[in-house]
This record gives C-alpha cells, sequence and structure tokens, in this order.
C-alpha cells in the first residue's frame, strides 16, 4: 500500500464516521453500496494496514532541532580551526530520537557513565537523555 492510499482509506474512513455519527450531513445506513466512501475506505485488512502506517509514522516524527552529537564530534575533530564550523553544524541532518529508555552503566573510576544502547560516554552531570542515540534514560534514584 503506498502512502497516498493510506491517507485516501483514512480519510474515507473518517468521512463515513463522521458521516455516521451525525455530523454536519446524515448518513442513510441503508445504502452504503451506493456510497463512495464505502468502497474508498478499502476492507478491514487495508484499513489495518493504513492505520498501521499511519502509527508508525507518528512513532517516527523527526526532531528537527536534534542533530547527531556524534556527528558534530567527528566534524570538530576532522577541522577544529575551521571559520565555517556554525555553518556545517546547522547544515548537519536531524536524527530521530529513540524512543527506547536507556540506563546508565556508572564508571566510578573513570568518573563517567555509558548508555547501555550505544555506549556513549558523559560525565557524571544528571543527563535524562542520551546525547549520542537521544534514549530517555531511567531515574538513577
Amino acid at each position: 500500500m503506498t502512502k497516498q492510499e493510506a491517507i485516501t482509506m483514512l480519510r474515507a474512513k473518517l468521512y463515513c464516521m463522521e458521516l455516521q455519527t451525525g455530523g454536519s450531513r446524515k448518513c442513510n445506513e441503508r445504502d452504503c453500496d451506493n456510497c463512495p466512501y464505502n468502497y474508498e475506505q478499502g476492507n478491514m485488512g487495508e484499513q489495518k494496514q493504513a492505520l498501521d502506517m499511519a502509527i508508525k509514522v507518528l512513532e517516527e516524527e523527526p526532531c528537527e532541532d536534534c542533530v547527531s552529537r556524534k556527528a558534530v564530534l567527528d566534524l570538530v575533530d576532522a577541522d577544529w580551526e575551521y571559520d565555517g564550523l556554525e555553518v556545517d553544524i546547522n547544515d548537519l541532518p536531524s536524527i530521530r530520537p529513540a524512543h527506547e529508555e536507556g540506563k546508565w552503566i556508572i564508571n566510578n573510576m573513570r568518573g563517567t557513565k555509558i548508555c547501555n544502547i550505544c555506549y556513549g560516554t558523559v560525565g557524571l552531570s544528571d543527563f535524562k537523555y542520551c546525547p549520542y542515540c537521544g534514549a530517555e534514560m531511567e531515574s538513577e534514584e
């Protein structure tokens, strides 16, 4: 199923539901076979597939203000004295924050914490999210 097919199907289903619940227009429930929305919304299997696609898209909404910290660090390591660093950082692609819940692994000997998902290392400061993979971290309490 294409994205456009899913959108058309879900819009038809929504419109049909609005008619059935007494929106601005009434549904003639006895004449579904002659209603164009009846066929546009697909069968039950197609509706489930369209809803599944919509849920996946919503779960993976990009964060337009997030950048990969690894990409920033690689850029800084590669060209520390570069004058256009700010432009390059702003041109970095957005990432999709992880929806996983991670856990910090404390390394007291080094004074660091390690993310159990991506193994990114940070200082012992209080981080609610891993700056490398975006995972929300469990409370340390």
